[in-house]
């Protein structure tokens, strides 16, 4: 006869505790897709803070005389924030 606690739909759909586990599985996914890209958003400040922090050494190394213009701008170039430095006009 009819068991109360069959969760097997006799129209063929499944199992519903297979539902649930799947619900969950769902969430520990989008979960975890969240932490990663929290930790990429993270990663990514910290790169744009040590570009802010090379723009502000050259800056001061040039305002100071410790290096020419020629010099700061390869530096610029070679950890990659020239392309954040236009020419005034």
């Amino acid at each position: 006869m009819d068991d109360p606690n069959n969760t097997t739909s006799i129209a063929g759909t499944t199992d519903t505790s297979t539902e649930i586990a799947a619900a969950g599985s769902f969430t520990d996914v989008s979960s975890n897709f969240s932490d990663y890209v929290l930790a990429e958003i993270r990663c990514a400040g910290l790169r744009a803070q040590i570009m802010v922090n090379d723009i502000e050494a050259m800056t001061v190394a040039l305002g100071a005389g410790l290096v020419n213009a020629d010099t700061a701008l390869a530096h610029l170039h070679e950890v990659g924030v020239l392309h954040l430095i236009e020419a005034s006009s």
